[in-house]
């Protein structure tokens, strides 16, 4: 009942943007845009929320396939570049160039790149970076995302990890972050 209403809002605001009905200012096409990657976003947080629901209910499945890991990480960042320019952060990425296809749930992969890509623009301040590389190790494949954002101290880390918590903006010192998963090959 959450996803109905905000499909209408995303398809109308999609119908908007692209001025299916004729001329539109170009203000108006982008307050659109602004409406359909808003509405795009809580629909993937009310994903969320029903993923965890899953999750608890132990009814949750992983639907694994390949992934172009190079197409993947672009359309993350690609995702996230409006808010980094917004805050005027740099966001890059590299990929080791054998490194391209990956077994893996790509709509989960993208919702982790995206989530920890945001979360890094957001507590980096203006003029910092955000970088996402991958390459492989002798393990598997390692996807790190770094930032010179503000960072969590180590003894508020497990705190971050638990579901629905979060640690206090502002109460630590430039720290500077790093993310990392790495995985084995398939």
């Amino acid at each position: 009942e959450l996803r109905t209403p905000l499909n209408a809002i995303l398809g109308f605001s999609e119908i908007i943007k692209s001025a299916a009905f004729g001329p539109i200012g170009s203000n108006y096409r982008e307050y659109a845009g602004d409406i359909h990657s808003s509405g795009a976003h809580l629909l993937s947080l009310i994903n969320e929320v029903l993923d965890l629901s899953k999750l608890e209910a132990r009814q949750f499945e992983l639907v694994e396939q390949h992934v172009n890991l190079v197409d993947l990480v672009e359309s993350s960042t690609r995702f996230v570049e409006p808010q980094a320019q917004k805050g005027r952060v740099g966001l890059s990425h590299s990929i080791e160039p054998a490194v391209s296809l990956i077994r893996a749930d790509e709509r989960r992969m993208r919702q982790i790149l995206i989530n920890i890509l945001a979360n890094a623009v957001k507590f980096t301040p203006p003029g910092g970076q955000v970088g996402l590389a991958v390459r492989r190790t002798g393990k598997g494949l390692l996807i790190q995302i770094s930032d010179t954002g503000i960072g969590i101290p180590a003894d508020k880390i497990e705190m971050a990890m638990e579901p629905f918590s979060q640690v206090e903006a502002g109460v630590f010192q430039d720290l500077g972050s790093f993310a990392q998963f790495a995985g084995e090959d398939d």
